[in-house]
């Protein structure tokens, strides 16, 4: 019986011993890294410190952050940062900030990305990465709100300072820049997208670089290899743009519906708003 006595007293205080353990912010941080997000976020609320502890106070603060914006939880991320005092660690002001203009930018406050992009980029110091991510935000912000010519001229600034822009965001600079009838400053940035990649067909069919015959038989070849993908909408849009400039209304018709239908949900409402406007 002593013996059952003493093996139950060790595992209750190995019990206490990894509980006191789970208490710290590193547990937190395991949970989340291993998938578990919601209940990281739920195990900081009970064991944050309060704020007027400013040792520890702020760096679960920014894991606080970090887990709202892994969680997509813009909103709640921006009403946080209102809160923040402003005399936090340059370490928390700068992460804040960066999530700020990420979240500002997934809610549709592009203006709002810059003041937060503005605070980060003024400050002394930061890291290079986070400064390159900084810049391609920026650019983010103003091709967000239809500002192509300040997109335009960030672009060419970013350009300047790295060299060239990273290949998975330049389709969304060459298509927002053609949407704002800049396709000859688009032209620069053919050269990183895929020979027969359908905007670079568009721009080129659009600035006389190519032929309208030939733009319709690059994408009707494409279009055999990739008939119900993503790309197969753009291809139906040159196809479209194509009929529309050889007065063929029928077929342009026809190319839009097949466009549309192809898009996903997000991209046909971002349309109608467009066309709303």
């Amino acid at each position: 019986m002593r013996v059952i006595h003493s093996l139950l007293f060790l595992l209750l205080s190995l019990s206490v011993s990894v509980a006191v353990a789970d208490d710290s912010i590193e547990s937190v941080s395991r949970l989340a890294n291993a998938g578990a997000v919601q209940l990281a976020l739920d195990k900081l609320e009970r064991l944050q410190p309060p704020k007027p502890d400013k040792e520890r106070w702020p760096a679960w603060e920014a894991l606080r952050l970090t887990l709202f914006a892994r969680l997509n939880r813009h909103q709640e991320l921006l009403a946080r940062l209102e809160k923040i005092p402003a005399d936090v660690s340059i370490d928390l002001a700068r992460q804040a900030r960066f999530l700020g203009a990420q979240a500002a930018l997934a809610t549709g406050k592009p203006a709002l990305a810059r003041v937060y992009l503005m605070g980060l980029l003024w400050n002394a110091g930061l890291p290079e990465e986070t400064y390159r991510q900084a810049r391609l935000l920026v650019i983010d912000s103003y091709l967000d709100e239809r500002n192509q010519r300040e997109g335009y001229l960030a672009m060419l600034r970013y350009q300047q300072d790295f060299q060239a822009l990273p290949p998975e965001r330049v389709a969304k600079y060459v298509g927002a820049l053609a949407a704002g009838g800049m396709e000859k400053e688009a032209v620069a940035w053919l050269a990183y997208l895929d020979q027969n990649h359908p905007l670079r067909l568009q721009v080129q069919l659009k600035t006389g670089l190519l032929t309208a015959d030939a733009a319709s038989g690059q994408a009707r070849a494409a279009l055999k290899k990739t008939p119900t993908t993503m790309a197969a909408a753009g291809y139906w849009a040159v196809l479209g743009q194509v009929a529309a400039m050889k007065g063929d209304f029928t077929a342009a018709i026809e190319a839009q519906e097949q466009s549309l239908n192809l898009q996903p949900l997000e991209d046909k409402n971002a349309a109608s708003r467009k066309d709303a406007l």
